[in-house]
């Protein structure tokens, strides 16, 4: 037992040797390589150092080369660029720009500083209504003085000069209105439209101004008195009465001094046919039952000849058929019954009943003349439309288009709906619309007897302007 373990104690020592030999290799072989790797490396340091100082050398000889060329270049002027090129000029730039924004600034104030001196300015001026209103000055004691227009009339030459001016405002407004209308007014007063206010002969001294018409409508003549004279271009104007018309333009007054004319011999004159418009008005026709109707009505309307209630409602036939009932139904309207026939101008707006036995008939082709009859031998019934382009009252109307300007023999129409004149006989009526007139009219034709007289009368009262209806 001893002896074995001898010998693993032996054996342990054996093998530490050879751990420590083994040791031993080991580091000798890692130092041979720190040797090796050191030679190396100075090797490659000696090659660097080789290197850079032969670069060295190359330099210093390119150096000396270089000298030796610059010594060979011949003696010139040398430049060089002046600073101001060479350095940057973002500074420069920047304060221009700072220049320009301030001017611009500056600029800015100045128009919007103007602009609120104008604005409170005008305001002020808006708020003093001393400074607009008071036209006149005081002197100074403290009387008002008049303006340079009252100055002048208060001398005959001012109020000269002025009716001159009037005349011709006046000649220039007429020659307007003949223009739309194709005729002179009536009146300076249908003037406004053109000329307002109308001029008035400016006091004192010469005369109102006096407008006549002539000749239809188609000329006139304007009169007026100037004090002093005055002038009007190249013509010299004295005192006196002047005429103004639009032919001969102003000249001096003249009145129409008639000279006798010579008596001319007498022949017979010829009998003159009879006119229907000028014919005497005859009486009524025959009525038996005295209900209003005549004999040949009752026959149009066919109504009993001997009663006079034909429907027995407590009212006259003829009472009836003029407030437009049906004289054979009681209660019932006469546009509803077989009697009558409505007739319409659609061009002229306008309707208006007729017997339905009688006809309708358009005169002329323009559709503003229609007359209604029985036969071709009796009396009818004529609605006639003329133009009213002043759109003038139907009495002013009457003054300047009728033969006669006298409207005393006109009596007042109405028909429940439309206003208008009739003349005593009852026979013509006047109606104005617009710029239209209706006229209205029972023709005579039968000398004996007036037969239609309450046909008329339901003829006129049932007229009605379209728009009306």
């Amino acid at each position: 037992m001893f002896n074995k373990e001898k010998s693993s104690s032996e054996d342990q020592g054996q093998d530490k040797k050879i751990a420590n030999s083994t040791n031993e290799n080991y580091d000798n072989f890692f130092n041979e390589l720190d040797v090796k790797a050191d030679q190396k490396l100075k090797k490659v340091n000696k090659d660097k150092n080789q290197e850079k100082n032969k670069y060295h050398l190359n330099k210093q000889s390119d150096f000396s080369d270089f000298n030796q060329k610059e010594l060979k270049v011949n003696d010139f002027d040398v430049h060089h660029m002046p600073d101001k090129f060479l350095k940057p000029e973002k500074k420069e730039k920047s304060q221009k720009n700072i220049f320009v924004i301030l001017a611009i600034a500056l600029l800015i104030i100045v128009v919007l500083a103007v602009g609120i001196f104008a604005f409170f300015a005008l305001r002020e001026k808006e708020e003093d209504p001393v400074e607009i209103l008071d036209l006149t000055e005081k002197n100074d004691i403290g009387i008002e003085e008049e303006n340079v227009e009252d100055l002048d009339l208060k001398s005959a030459e001012g109020r000269d000069s002025k009716r001159i001016e009037d005349v011709l405002n006046i000649r220039s407004a007429l020659s307007f209105y003949y223009n739309d209308v194709n005729k002179y007014p009536y009146s300076l007063s249908s003037l406004k439209k053109y000329l307002s206010p109308v001029p008035q002969n400016p006091s004192p001294g010469g005369e109102e101004y006096n407008y006549e018409l002539k000749d239809n409508g188609s000329n006139y003549i304007l009169t007026f008195v100037l004090e002093e004279g005055t002038s009007l271009g190249n013509l010299i104007l004295e005192s006196g009465k002047y005429q103004l018309d639009p032919n001969f333009g102003i000249s001096a007054y003249q009145e129409l001094e008639l000279e006798p004319e010579p008596e001319p011999e007498l022949e017979p004159e010829p009998e003159p046919e009879p006119n229907p418009a000028l014919l005497p008005i005859p009486d009524k026709g025959p009525d038996d039952d005295n209900d209003g109707l005549t004999n040949t009505e009752e026959l149009l309307f066919d109504t009993k000849f001997v009663l006079p209630d034909s429907d027995f409602d407590g009212y006259n036939d003829g009472e009836e058929l003029g407030a437009l009932y049906d004289p054979l139904n009681d209660g019932g309207m006469l546009a509803n019954s077989d009697s009558v026939t409505v007739y319409s101008n659609e061009i002229f707006s306008y309707s208006i009943l007729y017997p339905s036995k009688w006809s309708a008939l358009e005169s002329s082709s323009d559709f503003k003349e229609v007359v209604f009859y029985d036969d071709e031998d009796g009396d009818f019934f004529k609605i006639q439309v003329e133009n009213n382009p002043q759109n003038l009252t139907i009495r002013n109307w009457y003054r300047y288009f009728s033969a006669s300007d006298n409207t005393d023999n006109l009596e007042d129409f109405d028909n429940k709906n439309i206003l208008g004149l009739k003349t005593e006989d009852g026979l013509n009526i006047y109606i104005a619309q617009g710029d239209k007139v209706y006229i209205i009219s029972y023709i005579i034709v039968n000398t004996e007897e007036l037969n239609y007289f309450k046909t008329f009368e339901m003829f006129t009262n049932s007229f009605r302007i379209l728009s009306d209806l």
